[in-house]
């Protein structure tokens, strides 16, 4: 039963489950348990998202107008719930593919199979959903609005929010104690899946969410540019 759920446990036994992923990689039954998490997320976050986008249309727009966008995002919420499953995979899966480049390019000799990276993709995606949740409990008990709020385990803490751009204050955010986590149990699991030393998976731990990090940001960046939000 563990060789089924070892993903599922790899934020937090990361070494162990990496073991057995290497072992027999079983994705099908954590990936269904990270779609609903995260299809659970996704309702508890809606009202947050409501409000945010609300909050940044400007003042002259009449109640008709509001009532309109409101109604809208309504609208879209089963939409937006029914592409998770693919979001996940997808985005699963393309993590496989880089981490499996930045392993390649670093020149480790045992590669793990495909398999094993996208189980191990499945499972490092349990530390964004307790970010998410994090953030959803954060945001409700503050009341913060702005496109980049400055959550407390984050990097932001310690700059002025508003005197950093865009790019700067995501990346600020980006750099947090869940970020650490992630980069910790992606070492200690491909220290294991590679045979590796610890410092060794450190560091593709490190370049793959460089990586990742640096494509995320550089494409919210040119959204935000191209629909020339001001937030």
């Amino acid at each position: 039963m563990f060789d089924r759920l070892a993903p599922i446990v790899l934020p937090f036994l990361p070494a162990r489950a990496a073991a057995r992923i290497g072992h027999a990689p079983h994705w099908a039954v954590p990936l269904i348990v990270v779609v609903l998490a995260q299809m659970v997320i996704g309702l508890l976050a809606h009202g947050l998202r409501v409000e945010q986008t609300i909050a940044h249309i400007p003042p002259s727009a009449t109640q008709a107008e509001l009532t309109i966008v409101r109604e809208e995002l309504e609208r879209a919420l089963p939409w937006d719930l029914a592409v998770v499953p693919l979001k996940e995979t997808a985005g699963a899966a393309a993590g496989a593919v880089v981490l499996g480049l930045v392993i390649a390019a670093l020149g480790i000799a045992q590669r793990p199979r495909f398999a094993m990276l996208f189980a191990l993709c499945i499972g490092l995606a349990g530390i964004g959903i307790a970010e998410k949740g994090a953030e959803i409990a954060f945001l409700s008990t503050t009341g913060h609005v702005s496109a980049v709020p400055p959550y407390p385990w984050s990097g932001l803490v310690f700059a002025d929010s508003r005197a950093v751009s865009y790019p700067v204050g995501l990346l600020l955010t980006t750099i947090n104690l869940f970020t650490l986590w992630y980069v910790r149990a992606l070492a200690r699991a491909l220290a294991v899946l590679c045979n590796i030393s610890k410092a060794h998976a450190v560091l593709i731990a490190v370049v793959f969410w460089a990586v990742t990090a640096g494509c995320a940001i550089a494409v919210l960046h040119l959204l935000r540019n191209a629909y020339v939000f001001t937030f």
